[in-house]
């Protein structure tokens, strides 16, 4: 065949074997022109944040940041919350979290689940870089349905995990975990994946202590709460109803008083007024086994 016969189709490229050519060129392109879509440009994650509001003097005090639904949850049994409005968190025009100082000594973030996951890092950068925290602990979830464990665990009541950092010569700590029935360890060969904050900040805090660059002067720890659906994935871009989404939760408790008082002790938060609720009936609920050995 003449490729170049003027009164060829030229909208609908010859096959290949008739293509007598050398070429590595894939058809569609040459005489053919290019069939490739050009692909949507995706607008550049943010990398500037800001404080928006008063707060007495946040930099270099221990830290906790507590992430979605656990945070929100976590921050209602903070008595120094209730009457704060804190400070906003911004990245442009979308608010991401909150910043409290809940006492002289402490300083406790609220940031959302919904970010996207290339604001991630920079704001995991964000955060060290301008509080200086003495101490971090993170709060968050794990996915009790996609964990992966050798031993037999309760779906009814399963236990809060722990991941920490780990650095030569640095101490752990001083309220480390206590590996109980009620607490293990987040192990291997689980991931904590990209669907929030957590999967970044410890990352980067662990680059941070290995550097010499962080201000840290205990191990971080990251406590996990059990969760019982598999988590979804984060959004691609930012949006102000997706974002305010993250920063809130149910007006029922999904954990339990002793659970919230366990995480309490293991971030070294003082103050936390957990009352004598008892364990959340969703629990229950949400984990009946059917007849065929599956949970619901």
């Amino acid at each position: 065949m003449d490729i170049a016969d003027p009164l060829q189709d030229r909208i609908n490229p010859p096959p290949r074997y008739q293509l007598e050519s050398d070429s590595e060129d894939e058809i569609g392109e040459g005489i053919y022109g290019s069939t490739k879509i050009p692909k949507p440009s995706s607008p550049s994650p943010p990398t500037a944040f800001k404080l928006n509001g008063d707060i007495d003097d946040p930099i270099g005090r221990p830290m906790v940041i507590g992430i979605g639904t656990a945070g929100s949850q976590f921050g209602r049994a903070l008595p120094a919350l209730r009457d704060s409005q804190g400070a906003s968190i911004q990245t442009g025009e979308y608010q991401i979290g909150t910043a409290y100082c809940i006492s002289a000594s402490q300083l406790y973030i609220h940031i959302s689940s919904k970010i996207p996951s290339s604001v991630l890092w920079p704001l995991s950068r964000w955060l060290l870089n301008t509080f200086r925290p003495t101490r971090l602990a993170i709060i968050d979830i794990y996915p009790v349905p996609a964990y992966i464990t050798p031993f037999s665990v309760s779906h009814l009541s399963p236990p809060i995990r722990y991941l920490g950092t780990s650095t030569p010569g640095l101490a752990l700590s001083s309220n480390q975990p206590k590996r109980t029935s009620s607490i293990e360890p987040f192990s291997p060969p689980n991931l904590l994946g990209t669907q929030t904050l957590s999967s970044a900040l410890l990352p980067y805090t662990q680059v941070s202590l290995l550097s010499g660059n962080s201000s840290l002067k205990e191990e971080a720890v990251l406590m996990l709460l059990p969760w019982p659906r598999v988590s979804v994935p984060t959004p691609k871009n930012l949006d102000e109803g997706t974002l305010h989404e993250g920063l809130t939760s149910p007006e029922h408790d999904i954990w339990s008083a002793e659970e919230l008082a366990a995480i309490a002790d293991a971030v070294g938060m003082q103050g936390m007024s957990v009352g004598s609720q008892e364990r959340a009936p969703q629990r229950a609920k949400r984990t009946n086994v059917a007849p065929d050995g599956m949970y619901i």
